[in-house]
């Protein structure tokens, strides 16, 4: 995450009553939202160590379960006429989610393997004094932390909130400068919605034994849209994350479709937590949602925060390892149409192919890696996500081509402990990109989405990692992520320890028999390929059919600010920058062994002077932008602050943004 203008601009409308134009912002989102444009969220989930060892669902082996609604929170004020979706809705749109990811009710009578627990509603900013200068009001601290764990991974957010309880007793510190840190801290400042759903284990449930296995966490800010359309959709786009890590340190965004009421018949709410029969303790499950409630409004401790979450007992398996996987998809607009078309039903599918491409620069003894275990990998997660592989002589819905191996022109950021440029060495890459069949047999080349997973050329051996990319990239396929489309998270390794059986390739690209444009699709993919290899003379898919030129729209934007409040900004970046610099060069001196904590401290005490300072710099950059705020309600772009905001945010990097290192 950058330097966040949207909050300046918030805090400035605030600041200078500028209440008009924010009800009208908040109106356009919420009216974009109803006229069906994705809205963006924020998604967190973890695994326990118990979870690590549950196989997820599967064609053949789908996950039984029952689920409990633990009912709708509305924590802080309380919006006048702001009303919540009927029990019917959420539970509708969640079933929904599960029955695309292999999760199937149990019959009635039947025990099932999970237990599902959710709760839904809203968490806005508490509006109340504090108690005396200096410290945190209890009500506020709460409420806060609400929101702090709704976007940030646990230990982000522990490390997050040890940060604001120091700072709220004077102590000074750069920890709160962190690139995560910001943004987390800036999301939580919005109001919102959300849906949570943890998972436990229902055998030892009737044991009297509350095993949880996965917590998944969505949310939207309030602006996104009506509580009544946000909820719902929140709940039916949880469907790829649940029972799923998705990053264990970095904030993950994505789009999730809009929520049509129409798209649902009459439903049947699930049942709130009963007394379980013949159980240890029949009151467990009304306990765990009782004890849960209290947690999701920041008023108990978090089980994300007890270490079951992150360290193996001492009778757990060794949890798998884990790589460091940047991750960017797009959706065209015909795409989104397409999602949104198809929503609540497999995706037919023809898959071909594209080839392994390897760098120049790799190893000449290298051994190719196996690419009959990426087509494995990646056949099992298509058809765990939601999509079929058409039989032959069935007309599919969508063409996938999916191109792997390893380049030097990097697709990603590298992982922040390298400290390496992007552009230098090599990573290892899978791209899987979706076509319109029926176009394409038409003649015509009509891309629907594109996913890229890249890693640095250290997370293990080429099959190792190759086909452990195309096993986690599933949840990505067919998606856009947000901000900027990128994301980074984390995936198990899985090691390929023998050959694949015959059966799980898939074809090279070939002709599109009775198609148009017979050798259509074998040029699209030769000259993506080509693209992928360095060549930009090859031909590609214009980059306005992916989204709108954020360097065109940023450097109007820019223009409009006084010249005082850019060089402002700038002078504060440049300081900015020097200190994440020498503190980033102190933290890679260090052996891998060593914790980093004591040489952040050591800096924060040594440069107290520059952070305070740095602070004021931004308070004078608040100031300026409230008095921008209330003389330029249509600032040069002609369009209202919050339209310009998302200008600026759409690209932050323009601006001379820096990203700060995190630790190791």
């Amino acid at each position: 995450m950058t330097f966040s203008f949207r909050r300046l601009i918030r805090a400035a409308c605030l600041l200078t009553a500028c209440s008009a134009l924010a009800l009208a912002a908040d109106e356009s989102a919420r009216s974009a939202s109803k006229a069906g444009k994705p809205i963006q969220a924020v998604v967190v989930s973890t695994l326990t160590n118990a979870g690590t060892v549950v196989a997820p669902p599967s064609p053949d082996a789908p996950v039984t379960y029952r689920a409990f609604d633990a009912g709708f929170i509305e924590a802080g004020d309380v919006v006048a006429g702001d009303r919540e979706p009927s029990a019917g809705d959420v539970a509708g749109a969640f079933r929904a989610a599960l029955n695309r990811q292999g999760y199937r009710a149990a019959s009635e009578g039947a025990s099932p393997q999970l237990a599902l627990v959710y709760h839904w509603g809203a968490a806005r900013q508490k509006s109340m004094p504090t108690d005396r200068a200096g410290y945190l009001n209890l009500g506020q601290e709460a409420n806060f932390r609400c929101r702090i764990f709704l976007v940030a991974p646990p230990r982000l957010a522990n490390a997050i909130w040890s940060d604001i309880e120091a700072h709220s007793i004077g102590q000074n510190s750069l920890r709160n400068l962190f690139a995560d840190w910001q943004e987390a801290k800036q999301l939580a400042d919005d109001d919102r919605y959300f849906f949570i759903v943890t998972a436990y284990d229902w055998a030892d449930l009737a044991k009297g034994k509350a095993t949880a296995l996965w917590r998944t966490r969505m949310s939207a800010a309030e602006n996104s849209g009506y509580m009544a359309q946000v909820i719902p959709a929140l709940a039916r786009g949880s469907g790829p994350y649940v029972g799923r890590t998705v990053s264990s340190t970095s904030i993950t965004a994505v789009d999730v479709d809009a929520w049509d009421r129409a798209e649902l018949g009459s439903v049947e709410p699930f049942p709130a937590p009963v007394r379980l029969k013949n159980a240890a303790n029949p009151n467990l499950l009304v306990e765990i949602a009782r004890k849960e409630r209290l947690q999701l409004l920041g008023e108990a401790r978090s089980p994300q925060q007890d270490p079951a979450w992150e360290a193996n007992p001492p009778d757990a398996a060794p949890a798998p390892r884990q790589i460091e996987v940047a991750v960017a998809a797009r959706q065209t607009l015909l795409g989104e149409k397409a999602s949104a078309k198809s929503s609540g039903r497999r995706i037919a599918c023809v898959v071909f192919d594209g080839g392994y491409v390897g760098s120049a620069s790799a190893a000449a003894n290298e051994k190719l890696p196996d690419a009959d275990a990426v087509a494995a990998a990646l056949r099992a997660t298509l058809t765990a996500n939601g999509f079929t592989i058409a039989a032959d002589g069935d007309a599919p819905d969508v063409a996938i081509v999916y191109h792997w191996g390893t380049v030097r022109r990097l697709y990603f950021p590298p992982p922040a402990r390298t400290g390496a440029e992007p552009g230098d060495g090599l990573s290892y890459f899978v791209m899987v990109t979706a076509y319109d069949h029926a176009q394409l047999m038409r003649g015509h080349v009509r891309p629907l989405w594109r996913t890229r997973f890249g890693a640095a050329i250290d997370a293990g051996a080429p099959s190792d990692a190759l086909s452990s990319m195309a096993a986690g990239i599933g949840p990505y396929l067919g998606r856009k992520m947000a901000p900027e489309n990128a994301s980074s998270i984390r995936i198990p390794l899985r090691a390929v320890s023998k050959p694949t059986p015959p059966g799980f390739g898939f074809p090279a690209p070939g002709l599109l028999i009775g198609g148009a444009d017979e050798k259509l699709l074998v040029d699209v993919v030769s000259a993506e390929r080509r693209r992928i290899e360095g060549d930009k003379t090859a031909p590609g898919i214009d980059a306005d059919i992916w989204e709108t030129r954020a360097k065109d729209r940023n450097a109007a934007a820019k223009a409009a600010l006084p010249p005082s409040l850019q060089q402002l900004i700038e002078r504060y970046q440049q300081d900015k920058r020097a200190l994440q610099d020498e503190l980033s060069s102190s933290i890679r001196s260090l052996g891998t062994d060593q914790d980093p904590s004591r040489t952040i401290d050591a800096f924060n005490k040594k440069n107290a002077g520059r952070i305070a300072a740095l602070g004021r710099t931004r308070e004078a950059i608040r100031s300026e932008f409230a008095q921008f705020a209330a003389k330029n309600q249509k600032p040069g772009t002609e369009k209202s602050i919050d339209a310009l905001l998302e200008e600026f945010m759409s690209e932050a990097s323009d601006l001379g943004a820096d990203t700060f290192a995190k630790q190791p």
